[in-house]
């Protein structure tokens, strides 16, 4: 089993968080290290932006008290190169919601 480096969650985290506060769709994220909440617009929103994850092959959540937003918790000792392979993907998704 791999050592988790914190110090490269916490920079994966922060790229993420980057992204996804810079996407015209989101309009809040919280997080902390790598498990992310992404508040769209409505429930809609979500289940585009899930379903488009789903088919990136990113597996996305919904929050059951939170109807307008999702999670996302990425394995904690994804490498650099998981990160190449998976960015893709994790871009796509929030397209889906506009």
């Amino acid at each position: 089993m791999r050592r988790v480096d914190w110090e490269a969650v916490e920079r994966s985290g922060a790229r993420l968080e980057r992204f996804l506060v810079s996407h015209p769709a989101v309009r809040e994220v919280r997080r902390i290290g790598l498990y992310i909440a992404v508040e769209l617009a409505d429930a809609d929103a979500v289940t585009r932006c899930i379903e488009a994850g789903l088919q990136a092959g990113v597996l996305l959540f919904w929050f059951l008290s939170t109807p307008q937003a999702f999670r996302m918790a990425p394995p904690l000792n994804l490498t650099e190169r998981d990160w190449e392979r998976v960015w893709p993907a994790l871009t796509k998704a929030p397209a889906a919601a506009r």
